[in-house]
């Protein structure tokens, strides 16, 4: 069994994505979230993030992001949305899952500097 993390790491996917929207703001990226994709495609991704900067990153990124239920629960990734990670990867895009530790450890940040 996990141990479950300490309530100020425990972030809910809402909470990161404002985050995210935050230093998106901060750093020049343009923040494009689709909030709830229960309606969309199976494997769509929660975030296009587009960079505003001539300097710096010149590729968009393409985000799925995890957070923590109520539970204390860290969601996961659905079969549909690895394959889409994969497959924008293989394309040469940029793809990949972000949760509350990227944020804490400083991933997210360093992505977007």
């Amino acid at each position: 069994m996990t141990p479950t993390p300490p309530p100020a790491v425990m972030m809910t996917e809402e909470q990161l994505a404002e985050n995210v929207r935050s230093a998106c703001a901060v750093f020049g990226w343009r923040f494009l979230w689709l909030r709830k994709t229960y309606d969309s495609s199976a494997g769509i991704l929660d975030l296009v993030l587009i960079p505003l900067r001539l300097t710096g990153r010149r590729h968009v990124l393409h985000r799925e992001l995890k957070g923590y239920d109520r539970n204390g629960r860290l969601g996961a990734l659905t079969a549909e949305q690895s394959e889409t990670i994969q497959e924008i990867n293989a394309a040469g895009g940029d793809a990949r899952k972000w949760e509350p530790a990227d944020w804490h450890s400083g991933t997210i940040i360093d992505e977007l500097k």
